[in-house]
């Protein structure tokens, strides 16, 4: 079993999580951009992925809004219920910078296991050995948002939220 952080923009208005359905809400899901999946490689089921949400994701090209701003902080604890797979289904978003995502990587998880909490911003970099002023923008193995918490001291000190 190993614990990773994987950074999230606030969900679109249209994606908002609700806990009503038996699966885990869209946004709780482990997601990596296509050509970025080897950072996730390790990644199994039974792993435990902390889901970092930012302030504001990149505007999109066709005006899709959030639904309000990110907490900016951890936000979820969640238990992956598949590795890292491609999903056939995502299509390229465009944003208003000229850029393109295809979220094509995900790894699915664990209704039942999904733990809520927050740690805020300020206490994730100090936890991580970061600048509180970073914003996480490019985090990860090769930029790709997913990053496997190798510390100990610093698992424990985010599962304390937890």
């Amino acid at each position: 079993m190993s614990y990773w952080i994987n950074i999230h923009w606030p969900p679109f208005a249209k994606d908002k999580p609700t806990l009503s359905s038996s699966d885990p809400p869209y946004h709780y899901r482990v997601y990596i951009p296509d050509g970025r999946q080897h950072a996730g490689r390790e990644l199994q089921p039974g792993d435990y992925v902390f889901i970092y949400e930012t302030k504001w994701g990149r505007p999109r090209k066709d005006g899709e809004k959030y639904a309000e701003p990110g907490r900016q902080g951890i936000i979820a604890l969640v238990y992956a219920h598949t590795p890292i797979c491609p999903n056939p289904s995502e299509k390229h978003e465009e944003y208003l910078d000229g850029s393109t995502i295809l979220w094509k990587w995900q790894a699915k998880t664990d209704k039942k296991k999904l733990k809520l909490g927050f740690c805020p911003h300020n206490d994730v970099c100090k936890i991580l050995g970061y600048s509180p002023k970073w914003t996480l923008r490019g985090f990860g193995d090769k930029r790709s948002g997913l990053k496997k918490l190798r510390d100990k001291k610093q698992i424990k000190a985010l599962l304390k939220y937890f």
